[in-house]
């Protein structure tokens, strides 16, 4: 339960830190090179990923998605952990 709480709590700083970018990319500023650090689950080191503009922007907003999935999952009590059933089974 401790984990599910931290990770929705993760989910909403990363989701409130993110710019939210509603202005259309030009094809000369989406086609720009663009490297940032990547966290890599189970590591304290990370990666070093490179790509354009445009496929960042597409990556933010799918994760801003995601983020606003678990949120509304967890308040309508669809999320975290399963009760009931057999362990493991």
């Amino acid at each position: 339960m401790i984990r599910l709480v931290m990770s929705v709590s993760a989910l909403l700083v990363a989701a409130g830190c993110q710019t939210t970018q509603t202005a259309e990319l030009t094809l000369e500023e989406a086609a720009k090179e663009e490297c940032r650090l990547i966290e890599v689950p189970g590591s304290i080191l990370k990666d070093k990923v490179c790509t354009n503009k445009a496929t960042w922007q597409a990556r933010e907003e799918l994760e801003r998605e995601k983020a606003q999935e678990t949120l509304r999952e967890t308040r309508d009590g669809q999320g975290g952990l399963q009760t009931g059933g057999t362990f493991g089974g």
